[in-house]
């Protein structure tokens, strides 16, 4: 009966081993997890306030308007936003992000203006069909 107890403790189960192991990384990468987490809030809310400096840029600069009059071909209404954020970026505060939008407009922004256009052109084509 010994021998019986010191063959279950003894040698462990591939499965069990796995899990112990588990345990150990699970603990240490607990407190990885709540440092970048605090940097990424920091550096959003660091991002929130470049880009509003960003919106309230005076784009009648005449850096900004030689730079956009000397662009061939213009950029149109949609790339416009992208050419201003790497001019700004470039000119004005180079710790803007310029990928960075906020989550809250874009989405719906595209949503509403998508889903506008596409209903009234549906029903039409229907209706004439």
């Amino acid at each position: 009966s010994s021998n019986g107890v010191q063959s279950r403790s003894g040698p462990e189960p591939p499965h069990e081993v796995g899990r112990k192991r588990g345990v150990a990384f699970a603990a240490v990468a607990v407190p990885e997890v709540a440092g970048p987490t605090k940097d990424v809030m920091a550096d959003e809310d660091l991002q929130v306030e470049k880009y509003e400096d960003f919106l309230g840029f005076d784009w009648t600069d005449s850096r900004w308007e030689t730079y956009l009059e000397g662009l061939y071909p213009q950029p149109n209404h949609r790339q416009l936003n992208k050419f201003k954020k790497k001019w700004y970026k470039k000119n004005v505060d180079p710790a803007l992000d310029d990928t960075w939008e906020p989550p809250s407009l874009e989405p719906e922004a595209g949503a509403s203006s998508s889903s506008g256009s596409t209903a009234p052109t549906w029903s039409s084509s229907s209706s004439s069909a």
